[in-house]
């Protein structure tokens, strides 16, 4: 079919299309499926899986500060002085 003396070529068109939408995954004028992702999973459930894995392997809870954490806090007093609280001492500050 031709428009205007130009042929109407739909692919070619949906291919150029597509180079400029997903330029990125596109090598030597072809898909490389190797730089596509697909999902198969929403973000919450990775993000999910991603911190069980980062507190199985790495001993730590998210959402939770444990104590240690609190340990050296530097604060000023009433008086301007320099204050190092030990961890000890931040139990007085805490709610729990």
């Amino acid at each position: 079919m031709e428009l205007g003396g130009e042929s109407l070529n739909i692919k070619n068109e949906n291919i150029n299309k597509l180079k400029e939408i997903f330029h990125e995954v596109f090598s030597e004028g072809k898909i490389d499926f190797s730089k596509t992702i697909m999902a198969n999973e929403s973000y919450e459930d990775f993000a999910r899986g991603l911190q069980e894995e980062i507190e199985k392997e790495e001993g730590i809870k998210f959402g939770v500060i444990a104590l240690h954490e609190f340990s050296n806090i530097i604060l000023k007093n009433e008086a301007g002085e320099v204050e190092i609280l030990e961890q000890k001492e931040v139990k007085q500050y805490m709610t729990i």
